[in-house]
């Protein structure tokens, strides 16, 4: 666990990069970035650190419509990296709609998502950040 000063929506935050972790403890973050995470490590992290704001979730292909169920949870996440999630499907970005805060999200590499569930996610997003792999 590598903690790193980010400067994010132009002010500094603290971010805690887990590539390997032990789930009893983290540090308070505003950007948690993980890469290779499991489904279990997802729903641990979401269910302990409710107050997150953004996560980056890029490479973490082995993430299923689970661990979106409970990022879905955080309520108050406004930024999220689903890149190269290759299992996330549209029934796991359905659950993201409920994200108020969510301004930026990143699909791109997300094989399983097709047009629908961008609709569907796009409708409640307050803001036209989506990045999604070209046709």
């Amino acid at each position: 666990m590598a903690l790193e000063r980010l400067r994010w929506a132009g002010r500094e935050s603290v971010a805690v990069r887990l590539t390997s972790f032990a789930v009893e403890t983290y540090p308070p973050a505003s950007l948690l970035l993980l890469d290779r995470a499991t489904n279990e490590a997802v729903v641990t992290l979401c269910g302990r650190m409710p107050a997150l704001t953004a996560l980056d979730l890029y490479g973490a292909n082995t993430l299923t419509d689970e661990a979106l169920h409970a990022v879905a949870e955080l309520k108050l996440l406004t930024f999220l990296v689903l890149r190269d999630c290759e299992l996330a499907s549209d029934t796991g970005v359905r659950f993201l709609a409920k994200l108020k805060s969510l301004t930026v999200l990143s699909l791109d590499g997300c094989e399983m998502v097709t047009d629908e569930g961008v609709r569907a996610v796009l409708s409640s997003l307050t803001s036209s950040d989506l990045a999604c792999p070209p046709p």
